[in-house]
């Protein structure tokens, strides 16, 4: 009987301190289904043959995630061409993926931490998604922006929808326009149409759209094989109209012109822009360009000889 109660309680001092370690699923699907069932947040790790692979498999082999990762469900994938995923993964088992991650330089408990400031970014977001009228646009771009950060695919388009009904705000429709815009051409009429609706947005320019559209213009012109005058029309057209108005800017603009043309060796009006630009620009930043045009006017002098 004593030799009984002695294994007894060998048995139970191994059970107490035996080193808990963590459930690794290795079907996708079936992680989903435990992660719905437990209510509890998925993590996937995609393994490869990297060093960084197994550092990570190491990590959360540490203590810190046996003990208190139980409120996560872990799923250990090998790196295949049907899993195009980044490296590490975090899924609510109804909502879908709410951040995405390469591997992470940090120790184990480094790790946890960031693993758990993901799961409240989320729940912020989720939170001002699925409220949006009880937040101001200001904040719904703010939890947008973090929703693109982190990669929380399950609410960011549910926040830009949310976002282009703002009617205080240009960030919305200046995103659409962005994305638009790289794949139609300026004359196409949906382009054409955000393009309206941004500057009615921002009708004096006071959140700088008007900038920013003459700076995106310009850009995919510079991209095209167009003459030069064509490709910076956009900003000469910004200067034009804000000139005397944005002088925060302004400078900013010449500088970007005088870069273009350096980039075509006309250093002739890339001089004459970066004089402009001097002009314009804050004393901060002067002898900065100060520099750049004693180099161009080296150029310039070399030509004529």
């Amino acid at each position: 009987m004593k030799r009984a109660l002695f294994f007894f309680f060998l048995f139970f001092i191994h059970h107490i301190f035996a080193k808990e370690e963590i459930l690794w699923l290795t079907d996708l699907e079936k992680a989903k289904q435990v992660g719905k069932r437990q209510k509890k947040i998925i993590i996937v790790v995609l393994q490869d043959q990297s060093s960084w692979s197994k550092k990570m498999e190491k990590i959360f082999s540490d203590p810190v995630f046996s003990e208190g990762g139980l409120n996560f469900t872990f799923c250990k994938l090998a790196e295949s061409k049907e899993n195009d995923l980044p490296k590490i993964v975090m899924m609510h088992p109804k909502d879908g993926v709410i951040a995405k991650m390469g591997y992470l330089p940090l120790h184990a408990d480094e790790v946890s931490d960031f693993l758990l400031a993901q799961v409240e970014n989320y729940e912020q977001i989720k939170q001002v998604a699925l409220n949006a009228k009880n937040y101001n646009s200001k904040q719904i771009e703010k939890a947008y922006l973090l929703s693109k950060e982190v990669g929380c695919e399950a609410f960011t388009q549910k926040l830009f929808e949310e976002g282009l009904q703002c009617l205080d705000t240009a960030f919305f429709a200046f995103e659409k326009y962005e994305e638009l815009s790289e794949k139609f051409s300026p004359s196409d009429e949906r382009v054409k149409s955000l393009r309206a609706e941004v500057i009615n947005k921002d009708p004096k320019n006071i959140q700088n759209y008007h900038l920013r559209l003459a700076v995106l213009d310009f850009y995919h012109l510079a991209k095209m094989a167009v003459q030069p005058e064509v490709a910076i029309a956009p900003l000469l057209e910004y200067i034009g109209e804000y000139g005397s108005k944005d002088r925060e800017n302004i400078w900013k603009v010449h500088m970007t012109i005088s870069q273009y043309y350096l980039g075509k060796k006309d250093f002739v009006n890339s001089l004459k822009y970066a004089r402009l630009s001097y002009k314009k620009a804050p004393r901060s930043v002067k002898t900065h360009i100060q520099l750049s045009i004693k180099y161009l006017r080296r150029k310039v002098n070399t030509r004529k000889r």
